[in-house]
């Protein structure tokens, strides 16, 4: 993010859309995102709760490198938070996408991006206090990536944390947890070497790829035949199959495959 001028969100927006993309859903990756919604000072001394939710597109389109990828998201993410203050419902009513209950109009995949709470209770005179997270057993989305900086006493950054939460209608943990460890892969790898096409990216561990191979079977070069000769094995393999047809007329491969020899 400091040797591109971007925020670690973008980061984190890039690597989740390279996964998903590397993960079978196409290069027009579609997130949604909550912003804080106080982008007018006028709202810093003002109660009241006024997050909105972004729906943010990224192009992985032409297997760009992590660096190139990294700068469609920036330029994505501008032009989207300068619209922030469009209400979400609204969106919604202007696109008018077709509705279903078992999905979000817009977007499937949520991604929140912020610090991880301090441990420490608050201190309230002589009260005595503890910190305590309540646990959510509802999915709002199919699977929602939340990353969580840690910062360092003095403000440096000291790694971050990666939640995963899920539909388990969808999904089991065990896939959800074969996500997040791509997912680091994908990481470690664009950090080491980000200028390498997202397709070319190390994602699968070692048994994946074994996997892959058993399901794949063995490897066979495929023969290189012309035309002819693959419509003649088709015409010995099925000799009385239809071939042609013309009006009331119908050409076997058999009698295609004398006639087309004759001529």
């Amino acid at each position: 993010a400091r040797e591109t001028g971007t925020t670690f969100f973008m980061v984190a927006q890039a690597a989740v859309a390279a996964l998903l993309t590397r993960s079978g859903a196409g290069t027009d990756i579609v997130i949604g995102s909550p912003v804080t919604g106080r982008g007018d000072e006028a709202l810093d001394d003002l109660v009241g709760f006024f997050v909105n939710t972004l729906v943010l597109r990224t192009d992985t389109g032409g297997d760009p490198s992590f660096r190139e990828l990294l700068r469609r998201a920036q330029k994505t993410d501008l032009a989207a938070w300068a619209h922030q203050d469009v209400p979400f419902d609204r969106l919604v009513e202007v696109l008018n996408p077709e509705r279903s209950a078992s999905r979000h109009p817009l977007f499937q995949v949520m991604l929140t991006v912020g610090q991880s709470l301090d441990a420490a209770a608050p201190e309230l005179g002589c009260l005595e206090t503890s910190l305590v997270i309540p646990e959510l057993r509802i999915a709002k989305f199919d699977l929602t990536f939340g990353f969580q900086e840690r910062p360092c006493g003095d403000g440096e950054p000291a790694g971050f944390d990666i939640v995963a939460e899920y539909a388990t209608d969808l999904y089991d943990v065990r896939t959800v947890r074969a996500v997040l460890d791509r997912l680091t892969r994908l990481l470690t790898a664009v950090a080491e070497t980000p200028d390498t096409p997202i397709g070319e990216l190390d994602v699968l561990a070692a048994d994946e790829r074994r996997q892959l191979d058993t399901w794949a079977g063995p490897r066979t070069r495929a023969p290189q035949l012309s035309l002819d000769q693959l419509f003649s094995g088709k015409a010995a393999a099925t000799p009385d199959a239809v071939a042609l047809v013309h009006e009331e007329q119908r050409i076997t491969y058999a009698e295609l495959d004398i006639w087309s020899n004759r001529l």
